[in-house]
């Protein structure tokens, strides 16, 4: 008896741990929308950027399984996510992703698919022209705002590390339901040239866009590219 009391005990136990781990599941996801930019070399960290929706609150976003086939030009990507056990809140939930595919050394056009073969758009890299890191010296976006519109502005803003530093130009690409930006800077050889920090503010102007929901590709230095979705009324 005491034997077969110990046994219901430790079950106990064991179903009181399992209940108070909080450890969450992984399980799968789906991505409504998919953006790929175009312009990424060979040399280049691939960006996408996913978004969809969750239908509660216990689930988050967790990196995707990812198998990249140079050989048969297909980036297949799943997505999954974390799903936490308790009190949950039954309504929608959106969630937007970065992935980062790294370096993919041979350039063409990729199809991007699930691994059961759904289709997710193409992602076109070309072969690279130099061995620097990035086609321009990028300004270092930290963050970027969008103001729907007649004009529909965005505002980049950055922070420069020398005073000599400035923004010569902002290369704008638009592309299907992606808008990238290039911010270029120069060097000014001119005498006084102080380090420091230094928050400069760009605005540009997209003009008229079709309704709509677009990725904004911002390219920044250090091969850290600003992304963020907006809605175009």
């Amino acid at each position: 008896m005491k034997f077969f009391f110990a046994i219901i005990i430790s079950n106990l136990v064991g179903f009181a741990a399992l209940a108070s781990d909080p450890t969450p599941q992984v399980v799968p996801a789906s991505y409504k929308n998919l953006y790929s930019p175009k312009g990424f070399d060979t040399n280049d960290n691939v960006q996408l950027t996913a978004e969809g929706t969750f239908a509660s609150s216990c689930f988050k976003i967790a990196p995707p399984k990812i198998t990249v086939s140079e050989t048969n030009k297909i980036i297949t990507l799943d997505a999954q996510a974390y799903k936490y056990s308790g009190m949950c809140m039954q309504l929608m939930i959106p969630f937007q992703q970065v992935i980062d595919l790294g370096i993919v050394k041979t350039a063409g056009l990729y199809k991007l698919q699930t691994a059961d073969g759904r289709a997710l758009g193409e992602v076109d890299i070309v072969k690279a022209r130099t061995t620097q890191a990035d086609d321009f010296l990028y300004a270092p976006v930290q963050r970027v705002s969008f103001t729907d519109g007649p004009t529909n502005q965005i505002q980049l803003r950055m922070e420069l590390s020398q005073s000599c530093l400035k923004v010569a130009e902002i290369k704008i690409d638009k592309q299907e339901h992606v808008i990238v930006l290039q911010p270029i800077l120069k060097l000014e050889h001119r005498f006084g040239c102080a380090m420091g920090y230094y928050p400069v503010t760009q605005t540009v102007e997209l003009g008229s866009m079709k309704p709509g929901r677009y990725l904004i590709h911002v390219r920044s230095s250090g091969s850290q590219a600003v992304n963020q979705i907006i809605a175009v009324e």
